[in-house]
């Protein structure tokens, strides 16, 4: 059975850009918990403080094309998208220099982290202080 849920989005903003780009998801979506879409912090070391933010999500085709012109109009030009195919995972669409010639290739959240030079800021474990 096909699906409107086609895509997955990996989205990536710089640290400026992250209230804009929430604000883009606002206004698309609607509701408050929308300013914590892009809530992965992120950095070239893995440690704070957060230079870029992310998200990793499915979307409708509406949902992508909305999404691309809100963060347009809120003037995100840091905005750096990976689409994929939600069946196979292969790279359909990408505005990062260095992925956007793989289209057809296997691409996930690991893979735009090395495009980026970025890692996951892994916040200290409660129960296992300094890990």
């Amino acid at each position: 059975m096909a699906t409107l849920w086609m895509h997955r989005h990996i989205v990536i903003v710089s640290d400026a850009d992250r209230a804009a780009a929430n604000q883009a998801a606002v206004e698309m979506f609607g509701g408050e918990a929308q300013r914590q879409t892009f809530s992965v912090p992120l950095s070239p070391t893995g440690l704070p403080p957060a230079t870029h933010w992310g998200c990793f999500t499915s979307a409708t085709e509406g949902h992508r094309q909305a999404m691309l012109v809100r963060l347009r109009a809120n003037r995100v030009a840091s905005a750096r998208f990976w689409r994929l195919e939600s069946g196979t995972g292969l790279l359909a669409e990408s505005n990062h220099a260095g992925r956007a010639d793989k289209t057809g290739g296997a691409c996930d959240w690991p893979d735009a982290l090395a495009d980026m030079a970025l890692k996951v800021i892994t916040p200290p474990s409660p129960l296992l202080p300094g890990v």
